[in-house]
């Protein structure tokens, strides 16, 4: 109905994943921004606790991605195959004492569907909890998909200026690495 106050999502995030959504508050602002959104974006960092631990321990991932639709399901390929570029840089930023486990955190100059989650498991690392590129609960210490949107920057589409949002790294991420 015009004139009704309202909330639209503008982009999404995995069902599992946790951190920051954008929402707009109308339908015309709503579609500006996913229209423009590559465009808009100026920083997107995630965390990810992840199986294992990256070796290096800090770089560039550069593959591409394309999607299964038969089974939602994203490949990776280090030649363009005729899929999506997608590019993260990673770094890990703390250890659990054993190894087991990583917390990394990545910044993405690409978005793509499941980007981190294929990402991580292609180098061996998959994100704990993950039950489609990784090992599932059986190997998490935690109920549920261990990655979180941390921060997100974009341009304004109405002052045009550039606002930043962070959102802590939940609690559990960190008892883990204990």
């Amino acid at each position: 109905t015009p004139g009704r106050a309202g909330v639209y999502v503008v982009h999404r995030l995995d069902r599992e994943t946790s951190g920051l959504l954008v929402f707009a508050r109308s339908e015309e602002l709503q579609h500006y921004m996913r229209q423009y959104w590559r465009e808009l974006v100026t920083e997107r960092t995630y965390i990810a606790l992840a199986e294992g631990v990256l070796n290096p321990r800090e770089g560039k991932i550069t593959t591409w991605l394309t999607e299964d639709k038969r089974n939602a399901v994203v490949y990776s390929s280090p030649v363009d195959d005729g899929g999506d570029i997608a590019i993260p840089n990673y770094k890990v930023l703390r250890t659990s004492p054993d190894n087991q486990y990583s917390l990394v955190e990545l910044h993405l100059e690409t978005g793509r569907t499941n980007q981190i989650r294929v990402h991580l498991a292609s180098k061996g690392c998959p994100v704990v909890g993950d039950r489609k590129y990784g090992h599932g609960n059986e190997s998490s210490p935690i109920d549920r998909l261990c990655l979180h949107a941390k921060v997100l920057s974009f341009i304004h589409p109405v002052t045009e200026k550039t606002v930043r949002f962070e959102s802590p790294v939940p609690k559990e991420f960190n008892r883990v690495l204990l």
